[in-house]
C-alpha cells in the first residue's frame, strides 16, 4: 500500500471517530475512478462546514496519527475553508463545500498567486454534494460525489485522458472568478 493510501486510510479512521462524513474529491476521485490508484503525494477530500468545525475541534486526533497542520486557509467571510495536513511529506487537503441554491462551491487557495487570484472559486451543480454515490476501492466502500463522472467532467473536461500539463490553480473547468463570495 502506497503512502497516499496509508494517509487516506488514517483520515478515514479519524473522521470515523469524530463522525464526519466525507467524500473523495478532485484528483483523488479522478485517480480512483480512472486508474484504480491514488496520487502518492496528495489526497483530496470534501466535507461540509459542520464537518470542518468538528475537524478543527479534534486536531489532536490528527496529531496522534502523525499529521500536522500544514496550512489552514479561510476566506475573510468565514466561508469555504481548506485545511492542508501533512504526514511523511505527503499532503491531505480537506475542502469545505458551501451551498447556494442549485450550486455548490468551494475555494482553493493559491498563496503564491497575485492577490486577485489568491482565492480560486470552484462552482459545481449542488446535486454532486447533496448526497453521495459510492465506489469500492481497496476492499472498502467510499463516498464519492453523486453522479461522479459528470462531476469530474465539470472539473476536468476530458478526465479520462491524462494531461501532463494540467495545473490545479489554472485548469479546472469549474473555476469561476465571477462567482460572488458573500
Amino acid at each position: 500500500m502506497g503512502s497516499g493510501e496509508v494517509n487516506l486510510m488514517a483520515i478515514r479512521n479519524i473522521l470515523g471517530e469524530i463522525d464526519v462524513p466525507f467524500s473523495l474529491e478532485a484528483g483523488t476521485l479522478l485517480f480512483v475512478l480512472r486508474d484504480d490508484k491514488l496520487d502518492p503525494t496528495d489526497t483530496d477530500i470534501a466535507v461540509n462546514h459542520e464537518g470542518m468545525e468538528k475537524i478543527l475541534k479534534h486536531e489532536e486526533l490528527f496529531d496522534a496519527y502523525g499529521f500536522r497542520r500544514h496550512k489552514l486557509f479561510t476566506h475573510p467571510s468565514g466561508l469555504a475553508s481548506e485545511l492542508s495536513l501533512i504526514r511523511d511529506g505527503n499532503k491531505v487537503d480537506i475542502f469545505v463545500k458551501e451551498f447556494r441554491g442549485d450550486k455548490a462551491w468551494s475555494l482553493s487557495f493559491n498563496d503564491e498567486a497575485p492577490r486577485e487570484r489568491y482565492y480560486i472559486p470552484h462552482v459545481y451543480p449542488a446535486r454532486h454534494f447533496r448526497s453521495y454515490g459510492k465506489v469500492k476501492f481497496r476492499g472498502l466502500e467510499w463516498n464519492i460525489p453523486y453522479e461522479a463522472e459528470d462531476y469530474l467532467t465539470t472539473v476536468y473536461g476530458d478526465w479520462r485522458t491524462p494531461d501532463p500539463n494540467w495545473l490545479w490553480w489554472r485548469d479546472p473547468k469549474c473555476i469561476d472568478y465571477d462567482w460572488k463570495i458573500e
